[in-house]
C-alpha cells in the first residue's frame, strides 16, 4: 500500500505503515477532515496518535492553519509542548 494514499478505511487497520514512521496499532475515531489512530513511533518505540487527513485543498488549508496554532503554542510553553510532532506530508 502506497502511505500517500490512505484512505479513511485503510488507515485506521492495525498493522497499517504511515509515513514510514508509524504503525497503526489501533483505529481511534473519525472526523469530518480525516481520522486518528493510535500507533507505534517505529524510531522511537513510543506510543503516539497520529491525524490523517484527507486529501482534499480546503481540508489541507485548515491543516496548515491547525499547524501554525500549534507552532505558536509551542513558543508559548516549550515545555508542555515538546511531545508534539507536526508534519505535513503529501
Amino acid at each position: 500500500m502506497n502511505t500517500n494514499e490512505i484512505s479513511c478505511s485503510s488507515g485506521g487497520r492495525a498493522g497499517t505503515i504511515l509515513g514510514n514512521s508509524y504503525k497503526v496499532e489501533s483505529f481511534l475515531g473519525e472526523g469530518s477532515f480525516g481520522f486518528v489512530t493510535k500507533c507505534l513511533d517505529i524510531q522511537t518505540s513510543k506510543t503516539v496518535a497520529v491525524k490523517v487527513n484527507k486529501n482534499r485543498p480546503r481540508i489541507l488549508e485548515q491543516a496548515k492553519l491547525e499547524m501554525f496554532i500549534l507552532e505558536q503554542l509551542r513558543c508559548l510553553d516549550p515545555e508542555r509542548s515538546s511531545r508534539w510532532t507536526l508534519s505535513l506530508s503529501s
